[in-house]
């Protein structure tokens, strides 16, 4: 199994209007890390900024000029993707994971179409995997008593350690996420069988 892990960082949150200026992205081929890319980026040129998404992720207008650009950081991406999947094969293609995966899948779908590439579809599986939807099934019994559900919370829900000088920070953000993926996929997988396996 292909799996790209994706956390991004954005300077807003709707991907008509804003883009991503961090990317964190790691490649696992049965289980095994193959590959990574963790690095600032820099904006397309349509790209507008809202100062309040900048206030939580701690970007700052100077460290987004100083970043890669969006072009750059395109093939960086598909040099990456490339080595693990080939997109000409409509049977080899990546699992993708993230927390609020439809955020971070609608993002990079977005970017490619900036980027001019229409075949964003060829990469990957639809849908993206929700680990916080997963996360969700589990803890229908504790949510009640969660002030919130956002990453360091159901991580720490968990029993996960949990560094929030390092929360929104890409890296830091898609490793914490497959370890919490890690820490319940076991029950997570568990919990809908076929009915053949009942």
């Amino acid at each position: 199994m292909k799996e790209f892990w994706l956390d991004v960082e954005t300077s807003g949150t709707d991907p008509s209007q804003h883009g991503i200026i961090g990317i964190a992205a790691h490649i696992y081929v049965d289980g095994k890390h193959a590959a990574e890319l963790v690095q600032d980026v820099g904006l397309h040129p349509i790209d507008k900024i809202d100062k309040r998404a900048l206030e939580v992720n701690s970007y700052t207008g100077v460290r987004i000029a100083k970043a890669p650009t969006w072009r750059e950081t395109y093939k960086a991406v598909i040099d990456m993707m490339s080595k693990h999947v080939d997109h000409y094969d409509k049977r080899d293609k990546f699992h993708l994971f993230a927390y609020n995966a439809t955020f971070d899948d609608s993002f990079l779908r977005e970017f490619f179409a900036k980027c001019g590439d229409q075949y964003y579809g060829s990469w990957f599986w639809w849908p993206p995997i929700d680990v916080a939807v997963l996360a969700a099934l589990l803890l229908m019994e504790q949510r009640p008593t969660l002030p919130n559900f956002q990453l360091a919370t159901v991580c720490r829900a968990f029993g996960l350690e949990w560094d929030d000088d390092r929360a929104h920070d890409a890296g830091y953000d898609v490793a914490m996420t497959r370890m919490l993926y890690q820490s319940f996929a076991g029950n997570a997988t568990g919990l809908i069988q076929p009915e053949g396996d009942r």
